[in-house]
């Protein structure tokens, strides 16, 4: 899913989550995926001033997805990368779950 956070000063909360996009990407591979989002920006026609950063899923900066859009849209170093903490946090669950030496806080949270 591809989304957005616009100002909107004049509506209770000063900043709107809008949803852009929801579909599969076309390739898997960085240029397929940059292209995308680029294209997705001209389609609603954000320009380079309206653009603050970009939260990722990791596989997206191993497949340097972050350097293409930076070049393609001609961004300033101002413009943030970030990696999504929902999936970093998810990640760290998972290896948790798997590694038995960290029984001990299932049997804290049994107790709680």
């Amino acid at each position: 899913m591809y989304a957005g956070v616009i100002f909107t000063p004049t509506m209770p909360s000063l900043l709107t989550l809008i949803s852009l996009r929801m579909r599969s990407v076309k390739g898997r591979n960085g240029e397929s995926i940059a292209a995308d989002i680029v294209d997705l920006c001209k389609i609603y026609d954000i320009n380079n001033s309206q653009i603050a950063g970009f939260g990722f899923d990791g596989q997206y900066f191993h497949l340097h997805v972050d350097s293409i859009i930076k070049y393609k849209l001609h961004l300033n170093d101002n413009v943030g990368f970030s990696w999504d903490p929902a999936h970093k946090l998810q990640l760290a669950d998972k290896d948790t779950q798997k590694d038995e030496g960290l029984d001990w806080i299932d049997g804290i949270c049994n107790d709680i």
